[in-house]
């Protein structure tokens, strides 16, 4: 039990400090916030620096409009960008 709340720990924490990242890039604290939870702490993504997280989920939202990726990082950032662009948090 002890390893496993250290991870879920672990990814509670890099979220904050993603979202801080977003934040000291000029994305509003709430959006942030959302878009970070709107991707899976566990995936692909995460296991990304918190700063290539964050440069990561920028260049996804600033795209013009497309469909789902096909790599599994892709389609955790699309997460985030349907968020942005849609509200679908």
């Amino acid at each position: 039990m002890g390893f496993g709340f250290k991870e879920a720990m672990d990814a509670v924490m890099k979220a904050i400090r993603v979202q801080v990242v977003l934040v000291s890039m000029g994305v509003d604290e709430e959006l942030a916030r959302k878009m970070v939870d709107s991707v899976p702490w566990t995936g692909s993504l995460f296991r990304m620096e918190e700063n290539e997280i964050a440069k990561a989920i920028i260049n996804e939202i600033r795209s013009p409009p497309h469909e789902d990726h096909q790599d599994e990082v892709g389609q955790e950032l699309h997460d985030a960008y349907l968020c942005y662009t849609q509200d679908l948090c």
